[in-house]
């Protein structure tokens, strides 16, 4: 599986990965997608690698929650009856800053 970088932040547009393979396809040849972390990246169920061809695109959508949750990993499989399975480990980082609040603190004064 081929991608532009392995690293993106919340509410970055869509990644086009790239499923391919060796030679071409005799016929259509179905691919399954899967996320380990469909809370930080999202792919479709599946792809096809059309006959003739040797890979397909697909998007893997960045998730953009309001967690303060750090950088999290996400691992993109593909799968295919007959193939080595592919994996591409990505890194999403967190966009939502920490925030903090103060309040007044009034200090009574001395009577002298």
């Amino acid at each position: 599986m081929n991608a532009g970088p392995a690293t993106a932040a919340e509410g970055d547009a869509p990644r086009t990965l790239t499923v391919s393979m060796n030679a071409l396809s005799a016929s259509d040849l179905i691919v399954s997608l899967a996320s380990s972390n469909t809370g930080k990246v999202t792919v479709p169920t599946t792809v096809t690698i059309l006959a003739g061809q040797q890979s397909a695109t697909f998007a893997a959508s960045i998730v953009d929650n309001a967690l303060r949750d750090g950088s999290q990993p996400a691992t993109v499989t593909a799968s295919a009856g007959g193939f080595q399975n592919a994996a591409l480990d990505m890194t999403i980082q967190d966009n939502d800053a920490d925030s903090y609040s103060f309040a007044v603190i009034e200090i009574g004064r001395a009577h002298v």
